[in-house]
């Protein structure tokens, strides 16, 4: 024996969900009580497409639609005030919310003087929430580097080294090198450092933004 849904009881239940979906958070939803009565209410269907024999079969035929709502801006009182998720759900969602558009710039500090030039530059990201550089966050990654500009005939650089330091608010791009003076081998070290913000700033002696 072919069974078939009636349309009248689907397309009442396609609607009460529709309408529930639509619904703001607190608002009450239909309860199992109410969908009852209403297929009760249209219990004179069920006979008829139970039936082998249907005088109308375009009735029994099921068909639906989905219908979403309008946006909202998610606020914070709304999140911590919704019973139906979770504690950690509720940090995932005003984490992501708190942090903005990614936005990226290019970067150089340089120390000079008459024997040489050292460079540190590179590429970090930014979202209003947090900076990184070469650590890989929301599907982007900046670079950091450090190299000779200038050195004069007998000078040499050496040991040149280079760090990524600090927390998701803050990052401290260092570059570090030893020197060996010319005519007297004198072994000097130096270094310089560059302080970078989610805002997209940066501070230090000699920085530039590109």
């Amino acid at each position: 024996m072919k069974r078939r849904l009636p349309a009248g009881i689907v397309g009442l239940a396609i609607a009460l969900l529709a309408t529930s979906s639509a619904l703001p958070a607190n608002a009450m939803s239909p309860t199992v009580d109410s969908v009852d009565a209403a297929m009760q209410n249209s219990a004179q269907y069920v006979e008829l497409c139970l039936d082998d024999e249907v005088s109308n079969a375009s009735a029994c035929e099921v068909s639906g639609a989905l219908e979403m709502g309008a946006p909202l801006t998610v606020s914070v009182s709304s999140v911590l005030a919704d019973d139906g998720l979770t504690t950690l759900q509720k940090t995932e969602i005003l984490s992501t919310a708190s942090a903005g558009t990614v936005r990226t710039r290019t970067w150089a500090q340089h120390t000079t003087s008459g024997a040489y030039v050292m460079r540190q530059n590179g590429r970090f990201y930014y979202d209003g929430a947090r900076v990184w550089v070469t650590q890989s966050y929301r599907g982007a990654r900046g670079f950091h580097d450090c190299g000779i500009d200038f050195l004069l005939p007998g000078w040499q650089i050496h040991t040149i080294t280079r760090s990524d330091t600090g927390s998701n608010t803050v990052r401290y791009l260092n570059c570090r090198w030893n020197v060996v003076e010319w005519p007297i081998p004198i072994t000097r070290s130096w270094d310089m450092t560059a302080t970078l913000r989610p805002n997209g700033t940066i501070s230090g002696f000699w920085t530039s933004l590109g």
